[in-house]
């Protein structure tokens, strides 16, 4: 038997994966090399030492018709969305110094413009417990707002600022009688106290029942998948004309995130019910007051009048000069102002300021009679 047919008969030999393993080692040997190559040329960060360049833009065609929509519809309507800060009053209280109050942000929401006379829609909720109120407008300029309608089992409110008419930019006002599910919605509002933003998404459902916190209930509500975030409260729901369709007032984050509006109808409804009964807005001295207990000249102590704890920083009182209480760190003397009168009439209890400045308006002068160490004066006052 010669060599070759040795070859042949041994069952270990086989030429093709003789040659398959030759191969695989060749090819291991290759990517050391190029392993080695590419270790060589990296720096001590392992940054290829190749320098990195900039990269060219990419040209990008025309927007689509409904971005550019979305756009067009977003720089109209963003002048007539307003940001609303709220703010609560507390009575700081440190021995050695003067009673004073502190002003406290306590929360923000979303507006937008009803009229050229200045009157802000919005939810009951974002001004409900509130102090007081500021409405800032796309120019930044900021105005202070006072309530002069509410609603609050709808969940609405309406606020007056004083602006000019010329910064004034009232919202298109649709119907949401002939809305349909499917149809594009867009939502505007300042979320967490941000920019202004605006989210899209479509109507979800119609004629929903929303129950609210204070236990009644919105009927007919629109709910939305646009994007509703707390801050939104108060903002506009807006159609793809960017015609007012609802107000945007809660969002359900389980199990999804199902925002909800009040229909832009019931807002009209409500609105025209406000006109005919008008919140009266009572004029202010801007003080915190409590019962007080009088020391005359004489060494008696009996009640008297109301006591001046604080007052409020640029209200009325402030500016006229009412001072509320002091405490002295080390003789712990107790000091402040006593509303004897206002116009005469005598102060009894805290309530009775409240009825007699119920027979003016802000801007009205009074004469408040006060007690101030062991003496009687006389200090005009403008209300607020």
């Amino acid at each position: 038997m010669n060599a070759s047919s040795e070859q042949q008969l041994d069952p270990q030999f086989n030429p093709q994966r003789t040659g398959g393993s030759q191969q695989f080692l060749l090819v291991m040997i290759l990517m050391v090399l190029v392993g080695v190559l590419v270790f060589q040329n990296m720096d001590g960060s392992g940054t290829l030492n190749s320098p990195l360049q900039s990269r060219e833009i990419t040209p990008r065609g025309e927007l689509g018709a409904d971005e550019q929509a979305t756009i067009q519809l977003f720089e109209e309507l963003k002048n007539s969305t307003v940001f609303i800060q709220t703010r609560k009053y507390t009575l700081e209280t440190r021995r050695g110094f003067r009673l004073s109050v502190e002003e406290n942000q306590v929360g923000v929401g979303t507006g937008f413009i009803w009229d050229k006379s200045g009157h802000i829609v919005t939810n009951f909720h974002v001004i409900q417990n509130a102090d007081g109120a500021t409405v800032q407008l796309a120019d930044e300029s900021v105005y202070e707002a006072k309530v002069v309608g509410a609603s609050p089992e709808q969940d609405l409110a309406v606020l007056k600022i004083e602006a000019p008419a010329e910064s004034l930019h009232p919202i298109p006002v649709g119907t949401s009688a002939d809305l349909k599910v499917g149809q594009t919605v867009v939502a505007l509002g300042y979320p967490l106290g941000l920019n202004l933003t605006l989210t899209k998404g479509v109507i979800s459902g119609l004629d929903q029942l929303l129950p609210l916190q204070g236990g009644s209930e919105i009927h007919r509500a629109i709910q939305t998948d646009a994007s509703i975030n707390p801050g939104n409260s108060g903002g506009p729901l807006l159609d793809s004309e960017g015609r007012l369709i609802g107000v945007n007032t809660a969002i359900i984050l389980a199990p999804a995130g199902f925002g909800f509006a009040i229909p832009v109808d019931t807002v009209r409804d409500a609105i025209e019910k406000m006109s005919k009964n008008p919140l009266q807005t009572l004029p202010t001295l801007g003080i915190i007051m409590t019962d007080s207990l009088a020391h005359l000249e004489t060494g008696e102590s009996r009640r008297l009048g109301v006591q001046v704890m604080a007052v409020f920083p640029g209200g009325p009182a402030d500016k006229a000069g009412i001072q509320g209480m002091e405490l002295i760190q080390y003789e712990q003397e107790i000091s402040g102002d006593i509303i004897l009168a206002i116009e005469e009439e005598l102060i009894d209890h805290p309530s009775k300021v409240n009825q007699i400045l119920s027979q003016y308006r802000p801007g009205d002068q009074v004469i408040l009679t006060i007690f101030r160490q062991n003496q009687p004066l006389e200090v005009p006052v403008i209300l607020q």
